[in-house]
């Protein structure tokens, strides 16, 4: 979800997920999606789910290499000299 993983964006979700390492990739892999929580999705829970898959059910994965983009340097490549000043 831009710079924020999902386990940031929805923690509630995150926290009764059973396989908490998941990726989008293998739960989109399936219709239905392959997600399964400990608990029934009701009030909040649920409202944040439907949130949660209108946002990646037009996600269209394709096969190719991830790229690593750095914020902290305005180059986008990682460097100690970035993640030094970021730290202090």
């Amino acid at each position: 979800m831009g710079d924020k993983p999902f386990s940031e964006v929805y923690p509630n979700l995150y926290r009764i997920a059973r396989i908490k390492g998941d990726t989008v990739a293998n739960v989109l892999w399936t219709a239905p999606l392959n997600v399964s929580f400990r608990r029934d999705l009701v009030r909040d829970n649920l409202f944040s789910w439907y949130e949660l898959v209108s946002k990646i059910v037009l996600v269209n994965l394709t096969n190719g290499n991830d790229v690593f983009w750095w914020n902290l340097n305005k180059n986008d490549k990682f460097t100690v000299r970035s993640m030094y000043r970021f730290m202090i």
